[in-house]
């Protein structure tokens, strides 16, 4: 912090400018116009609203006035005692907590400036202290609502809790305590244990960053709100916490940290830093202790948008090819969650297309979570998978975890009414796997790629050979789903699946034993039983992969096309066209509207968009809607 330099000339020094000033103005007319007025500038004016807060140099308006008010400076650690000294002079005779706001400024600004970082944890710890004392002093005078030092005690707070983080995290003295730390007047701080209030216990954070940081690229919006604390990126730890939801490498939550000070003894406190977990419904509340009248409405600081971002940048990198390879499917497949489970929120999962990842969720989550309602009632999963994989095996692989997650979460009554509302939302591929998973008759897509009913089909196996062909034929429908969202999803297909580019990738794709498995088991169960069928002489030949599911002629796309919803089913399409929004007919240039589009959908919205609808503001206004909408269940079109 540079501010400038004023000191008192002496009697002699301003005799001598005057006489000299008389000498060289003694054959004209003499301006003694020490103040002029100019024009403002455009940053002239934006400064003079802003000033009230904040100058150029760091420090706030009244900072300011009150050096230059008592001929004080501060160029250097040395200046400042003497400043702090004066300050708590006037506090101690006034009882105003203006001084007490002016000495956390200075303090504040020269730490900002110094690059010894002893010297300025020294004087973050004043601030941090002076800003305790603001926040716990109750005020004599009636508080405006405009009083401006509520904002600037708070903004300084916040500094002096980023910068002590930042201090002991990189003196790996965040997880330590009985460390005593001085500030610049010698006030001693010990250092106590970490206080957690997380979904998760303490031991699954592997560690911690200042939200400020990171600097996210790309983004369409920052979900943050300004409030108490600092918000913070918590590592978790690369551990299965849960039997049924995967925790997925360099999984970030959002905290918010902050400091709070109880005395010990004169010039003595015991310092205690706070993680608070700002998914939990108390993190809207301030910790307790401050002053009522302050900060009674404020609550804590929250960045959703840097830990999320954060997470879906730490996922594998998977490229195009690699998202239709099925080596890693064990490793990388699965029911994956955003944030730690809530029984008290409403699951939705995401299931990505062809091609992509759940980094592509990105956008829409960010948004979805900006909305405090949404937030409040709504946890977001997604389902990863290779794409390769035919669409009946996908929808096996998320039918399983949702099932077990069920069994895992839904012990009590208020779980189970949550789990009941859970909104699946599917693009384009990751729709096809949706709708599988919500069938009215469970025989009915094997029936139609037979040509054959399933009890005629059946009638000559043991129970135990009829179970078994049940687990690899059969779509039973998710019981606790009751909406579901389609977004660019070719329900009859894709033309583009025939192109030469879509032949290789067949050819690249290298379907799992088990897979190819199921298919033979099927052949040798009628093969037993003397039994032929022309469906499944061609799923001998050729198991097909996900790009051969999309293809319109395919039998299990011309199957899955023509299958019945199941009747509790509400479902909702939203679908690009690449000329114009509210247009039906076109194409997104991937699936056509004819092909996207379903009769009985509760609603259908179409944005201009391409294939990627799902990015398009207009598709996650159209889900936001859908998911406000289903909150008051209300099922009407």
């Amino acid at each position: 912090m540079r501010l400038e330099k004023t000191c008192s000339p002496s009697w002699l020094q301003r005799l001598t400018v005057a006489a000299a000033l008389v000498l060289l103005t003694s054959c004209g007319t003499f301006s003694n116009k020490e103040i002029s007025v100019d024009p403002a500038s455009k940053k002239d004016v934006r400064n003079y609203f802003r000033s009230e807060l904040f100058n150029s140099d760091g420090v706030s308006f009244d900072t300011v006035n009150f050096l230059h008010g008592n001929l004080l400076r501060t160029e250097s650690l040395d200046d400042l005692p003497v400043a702090l000294k004066k300050l708590k002079d006037y506090f101690s005779i006034t009882g105003n907590v203006k001084y007490l706001y002016i000495a956390a400024d200075l303090c504040n600004g020269v730490a900002k400036y110094c690059s010894d970082p002893e010297k300025a944890i020294r004087c973050q710890l004043a601030t941090l202290y002076y800003c305790h004392r603001i926040i716990r002093t109750p005020r004599k005078e009636s508080l405006s609502h405009f009083d401006a030092s509520v904002i600037q005690s708070l903004l300084l707070y916040n500094e002096s809790c980023n910068g002590v983080f930042s201090y002991l995290k990189s003196h790996d003295l965040l997880h330590c305590d009985s460390v005593t730390l001085l500030d610049i007047e010698d006030r001693r701080y010990i250092l106590q244990k970490g206080q957690f209030h997380s979904s998760f216990p303490e031991e699954a954070f592997e560690d911690f960053a200042a939200a400020a940081d990171f600097s996210v690229k790309n983004l369409r919006m920052q979900t943050r709100s300004f409030g108490f604390g600092v918000p913070l990126v918590g590592y978790i730890r690369d551990r299965q916490i849960y039997k049924s939801l995967r925790t997925p490498p360099g999984m970030a939550a959002p905290m918010t940290f902050f400091l709070m000070l109880s005395p010990r003894g004169e010039n003595e406190f015991s310092l205690h830093p706070v993680y608070q977990d700002t998914l939990m419904e108390e993190a809207i509340m301030p910790p307790a202790g401050i002053n009522a009248e302050l900060f009674n409405k404020t609550p804590l600081a929250l960045d959703f948008s840097t830990p999320l971002a954060v997470f879906l940048d730490n996922l594998p990198e998977r490229n195009l090819i690699g998202t239709m390879l099925n080596a890693d499917e064990e490793n990388y497949g699965g029911l994956y969650m955003v944030e730690p489970f809530n029984p008290d929120k409403i699951p939705v999962v995401f299931v990505h297309g062809l091609m992509s990842s759940p980094g592509t969720w990105l956008q829409m989550i960010n948004t979805l979570k900006n909305d405090p309602v949404i937030r409040r009632n709504y946890q977001f999963w997604f389902f990863a998978y290779s794409s390769g994989m035919p669409v009946f095996a996908s929808a096996r692989k998320l039918r399983e975890p949702l099932m077990e997650a069920y069994k895992e979460f839904a012990v009590d009554e208020k779980t189970r009414a949550n789990f009941e509302k859970t909104v699946i939302v599917g693009h384009s591929m990751g729709g096809l796997i949706t709708r599988s998973l919500l069938q009215k008759e469970p025989s009915y897509l094997i029936e139609q790629v037979t040509g054959e009913a399933w009890e005629k089909l059946s009638e000559p196996w043991s129970p135990e050979e009829k179970a078994e062909a049940e687990k690899i034929m059969f779509f039973p429908a998710v019981p606790f789903v009751h909406r579901a969202v389609f977004i660019a999803t070719p329900h009859r297909g894709s033309l583009m699946a025939r192109m030469s580019i879509a032949k290789l990738g067949i050819a690249l794709i290298k379907l799992p034993i088990s897979i190819l498995d199921m298919s033979a088991d099927i052949v040798k169960l009628l093969a037993r039983h003397g039994q032929t069928n022309a469906g499944i002489e061609r799923m001998k030949e050729h198991a097909a992969t996900g790009i051969d599911n999309l293809d319109p002629a395919n039998p299990f796309i011309v199957a899955l096309g023509s299958s019945p919803m199941k009747d509790d089913l509400v479902y909702h399409s939203i679908i690009g066209n690449e000329k114009a929004a509210d247009q039906p007919g076109g194409s997104d240039g991937v699936v056509a509207y004819s092909s996207s589009h379903l009769d009985g959908a509760a609603s259908e919205w179409i944005v201009h968009s391409g294939h990627s609808a799902h990015r398009d503001p207009g598709a996650i206004r159209e889900l936001q809607r859908i998911l406000l909408l289903h909150l008051q269940g209300n099922d009407k079109k």
